[in-house]
């Protein structure tokens, strides 16, 4: 590799790919950068979605959404910690995928994600 931008994403994917195999289960206790996390079912979207959430994460308030998020697009949902440190982000596209089509539209999402906020990082979590 030439860039390291490069050695960035190729890592990126690394980490995404051990946090996938590692089968964190999130009905237990997760212990995330030496803090102890506890999760619960929430829903979103009119019950069309259901996501694990940190208990202790709120729905971010309006002024401080004007201040940490600058686009003109804002995430429809987020969630956050005391400190406004850590956040959980939720969009509901409208429209359909093939499931053929899945694998791509979310690399493409991620890319456009990471190119406006670098730090972000995106764990995939198995279906159970």
């Amino acid at each position: 590799m030439n860039f390291m931008d490069e050695a960035i994403v190729a890592l990126r994917a690394e980490v995404e790919q051990e946090k996938w195999a590692s089968g964190i289960d999130l009905r237990k206790e997760q212990v995330i950068c030496g803090e102890a996390y506890q999760f619960a079912p929430n829903q979103f979207f009119d019950n069309c979605l259901e996501i694990m959430v940190p208990q202790r994460f709120f729905h971010m308030p309006e002024e401080k959404i004007a201040e940490k998020y600058l686009t003109a697009q804002k995430p429809q949902v987020i969630l956050t910690n005391q400190d406004y440190t850590i956040d959980i982000t939720l969009n509901w596209l409208e429209g359909s995928l093939k499931a053929e089509q899945v694998p791509l539209c979310l690399q493409k999402l991620k890319n456009t994600i990471c190119v406006a906020y670098p730090a972000t990082l995106f764990f995939l979590m198995q279906n159970r």
